[in-house]
C-alpha cells in the first residue's frame, strides 16, 4: 500500500512521504512514547467522524504531520511553517485529506504489504462491437 502522497503548495508539487521519521516526529512534539500512544492520540482525534468540521486540534496534527512528511529540504525552508501548510492545504485543498491520511495509515506498522480487498468483485469486460 502507498504511503506518499503529492501535494502542492503555492503551485509547486512536492511529495509527502509518511513512515518513522514522521510518526517519531509529531509523537514529540505531543509527548507520545510510543507506537501504541501515538495510535490511541491519533484514534482520539476523531478524524473519520460524521460531523465534517475539522476541530482546531484536528488542524494542527494535520499541519504537523503535513511538515514532517515534507522532504527535508523543503522543510528547511522558512517560508513552509505550519500556518502557511494549513492554509496551502488543509483549508484551501481539503480534498486531499482523504489521500494524506490514507498515505499516513499505510505508514503505520503491520499495515505495510496488505493489500486492499474489493468489497464487490469486478464485472467482466465486455466488448462493444461497433459496425
Amino acid at each position: 500500500m502507498k504511503n506518499t502522497v503529492t501535494i502542492k503548495i503555492n503551485n509547486e508539487s512536492h511529495q509527502l512521504k509518511f513512515g518513522y521519521g514522521v510518526i517519531r516526529n509529531v509523537s514529540e512534539s505531543y509527548n507520545l512514547k510510543g507506537f501504541n500512544q501515538f495510535g490511541e492520540f491519533v484514534q482520539n482525534l476523531g478524524f473519520g467522524e460524521k460531523d465534517n468540521e475539522l476541530t482546531f486540534e484536528q488542524i494542527d496534527f494535520l499541519g504537523r504531520l503535513i511538515l514532517n512528511a515534507l522532504p527535508f529540504e523543503v522543510q528547511s525552508d522558512l517560508k513552509y511553517d505550519i500556518n502557511v501548510l494549513v492554509d496551502e492545504v488543509v483549508l484551501r485543498q481539503p480534498e486531499t485529506l482523504p489521500f494524506i491520511l490514507e498515505a499516513f495509515t499505510n505508514s503505520f506498522p503491520g499495515n505495510q504489504g496488505k493489500k486492499k480487498v474489493a468489497r464487490t468483485s469486478p464485472k467482466k469486460a465486455t466488448k462493444k462491437v461497433v459496425k
